[in-house]
């Protein structure tokens, strides 16, 4: 609804005009470096199950994550995909508590990371924006956003975490993973400087699109913006993050006197270009379905039902 309350008032037709002159070259350089960054979020999740000992094979996490996060697209935003996540990963023989604690800790380091980009970013952005103010709402709306930011991840999610934990039972378990996951520095490591490589690619994406639309703004200024926006737009508190991400996006770039049909326009093609990154990952899976039936016959894979090992 927000999404399209904003389209209404800044004008479809102003909107359509500037969609209609994106480059196919970009729109397809955009989806490939999108599907890279669907491979990196992968390889995040799998340190985080590698530390916890959980040995599913990276393809299939490809393939879970991609369809949790088309799930999610359509859900509310850490919520719906989650939830998804945890069912097919438990299919794959991981036990309840360390399937929810991998998902958790996965999305806790992708938090931590985009608050620390947002954190280490500001100064500079005010540093940005500052000259091309007059007064202060600007500034003061960007402040609200970054609170709301920091709020969320120092309060929503923990306690996401204590109500799922209850929800499960689990949640002895799930404490003493996630302790044991962060004082493993290597593993610890690598996941954040995957996390924060995942973003970055995200940001590119963001740059590549927006020059496209013909926003004439540097890789620098998507690099101080956009963690900002990328954390709003994981709150669980739209679907998808359509709106959130679109709304936070026309407030920011009007920072630069960006147009808010092409801000509205570089939000709504975000979306769109994550969500076809994220069909390579589905296209296996259903590949891989369709084959299952004759493997299972063959023997060359458990059939359904058959017990697996690490439960």
């Amino acid at each position: 609804m927000l999404l399209v309350a904003l389209a209404w008032s800044i004008g479809i037709e102003r909107i359509v005009e500037h969609a209609t002159g994106i480059d196919g070259r970009i729109a397809a350089l955009v989806v490939t470096i999108a599907a890279l960054q669907v491979l990196l979020v992968t390889w995040r999740w799998r340190l985080v199950c590698g530390a916890l000992d959980c040995r599913v094979p990276y393809r299939r996490l490809f393939e879970i994550q991609s369809l949790s996060g088309l799930a999610g697209s359509v859900l509310p935003t850490g919520i719906g995909g989650a939830a998804l996540r945890l069912a097919m990963i438990y299919r794959e023989g991981v036990s309840l508590a360390t399937a929810a604690s991998s998902i958790l800790i996965d999305r806790i380091v992708a938090t931590v990371v985009l608050v620390l980009m947002v954190v280490l970013t500001q100064p500079f952005l005010i540093a940005q924006v500052g000259p091309l103010v007059e007064r202060g709402p600007p500034l003061w709306l960007l402040a609200v956003l970054l609170l709301a930011g920091l709020a969320a991840s120092f309060v929503l999610l923990p306690w996401l975490a204590i109500r799922l934990g209850q929800a499960l039972s689990v949640i002895g378990t799930m404490l003493e993973q996630f302790r044991g996951f962060a004082g493993k520095a290597a593993p610890l490591g690598a996941t954040l400087a995957v996390a924060t490589l995942a973003q970055v690619v995200l940001f590119l994406v963001a740059f590549l699109i927006g020059g496209g639309l013909g926003i004439e703004l540097t890789l620098l200024h998507y690099l101080l913006l956009m963690p900002s926006i990328s954390l709003l737009a994981s709150l669980p508190i739209s679907f998808g993050g359509w709106g959130v991400r679109e709304g936070s996006l026309v407030a920011g770039l009007s920072l630069f006197q960006v147009p808010p049909e092409k801000a509205l326009l570089l939000g709504v093609s975000i979306g769109i270009v994550a969500l076809a990154g994220l069909l390579p990952g589905a296209l296996l899976w259903t590949l891989e379905r369709r084959d299952r039936p004759r493997c299972a016959k063959e023997g060359l894979i458990p059939a359904v039902g058959a017990t697996t090992p690490n439960r």
